[in-house]
């Protein structure tokens, strides 16, 4: 019986149920259960997230943190939460498309952004029920139709984009996760990648990297609040370092590391389950067995992670 240390997972066919119900199929990053395929555009994308890279990213980010820090100086109350999701969603949209959605500017929510949140009951469904989501324009529920039609402005967006980056010229494509899918010699997209699969994954990226991250650094600050002297221990810690410091130099701090890794323990932000299938040789975890096999020999277990 293997551990942890040792184990292959492979993503169970929920994966493939987690489709936008529009455009052509495409897998993505996100719930590819083609390990192959993730592997080949993992390759594709490594680079974007070079130290190199990483340092061009931070100077993005700090131009919408800068915007942020001005709107809590003018103000006397925040609702920082809300704050947090607008600048995580306009540093992970500038990333993901090259164009900030504006959210922290103006104060409210981007239609992008809207329909995007208002389309995840359609997920829900469509794991269960693909074959009703045709079919959803010619039902009676208008909360099903706001979410369908609203899924449908968000890849129109994504894949405006998209196009608008395509036609820069490729001295001007560095900077965003999109160049990870075109040969920078000519600008030109990769084999095997279009618009749309580009669009598709840029919006994996806004999801995966906007919410958990907002949530995880409310609950951060939350905590401080609660527990000053750890508050105190961590500005200490700060102040060690020279005032303009890099994202290399902060995650050399020890505590800070000790308060995030602390943080995500208490609330860890992942919205789901995320089940795997058991590998043939079978899975432990501390005490517990997971067999390879449940109910009849054809029937994998799966295990939630």
């Amino acid at each position: 019986m293997k551990d942890t240390a040792t184990c292959s997972f492979r993503k169970s066919d929920f994966y493939e149920t987690i489709q936008p119900g529009i455009g052509p199929k495409y897998g993505g990053l996100f719930n590819y259960i083609d390990h192959q395929r993730a592997l080949s555009e993992r390759r594709d994308l490594q680079p974007m997230f070079s130290p190199a890279n990483i340092k061009l990213y931070e100077t993005r980010y700090d131009q919408q943190l800068d915007k942020l820090i001005a709107v809590m100086k003018e103000r006397i109350e925040i609702d920082l939460f809300g704050y947090f999701k607008f600048l995580m969603l306009d540093v992970i949209g500038d990333l993901s498309f090259n164009k900030t959605f504006g959210q922290v500017e103006s104060g409210e929510e981007h239609q992008y952004v809207k329909d995007f949140n208002n389309a995840f009951m359609l997920i829900g469904l469509q794991t269960t029920f693909a074959f009703i989501i045709p079919f959803i324009p010619y039902l009676p529920f208008k909360g099903l139709k706001d979410a369908y039609f609203g899924l449908q402005r968000v890849f129109a967006y994504s894949q405006e984009r998209v196009k608008e980056y395509l036609a820069r010229d490729a001295s001007n494509k560095k900077g965003s996760l999109m160049s990870g899918y075109l040969d920078m010699n000519t600008g030109e997209l990769k084999k095997g990648y279009s618009t749309w699969s580009i669009a598709l994954a840029g919006h994996g990226f806004i999801i995966a990297g906007s919410e958990a991250t907002s949530i995880t650094l409310t609950y951060i600050i939350w905590n401080l609040i609660q527990y000053p002297e750890i508050d105190r221990k961590l500005r200490a810690e700060l102040s060690t370092l020279p005032a303009e410091s890099s994202y290399t130099e902060l995650a050399k701090l020890p505590y800070m590391d000790s308060v995030i890794r602390e943080t995500l323990r208490i609330y860890p932000p992942a919205p789901s389950p995320m089940p795997r299938i058991v590998p043939a040789s079978g899975f432990s975890m501390g005490n517990v067995v997971y067999p390879a096999k449940l109910h009849s020999s054809n029937t994998a277990a799966l295990v939630v992670v």
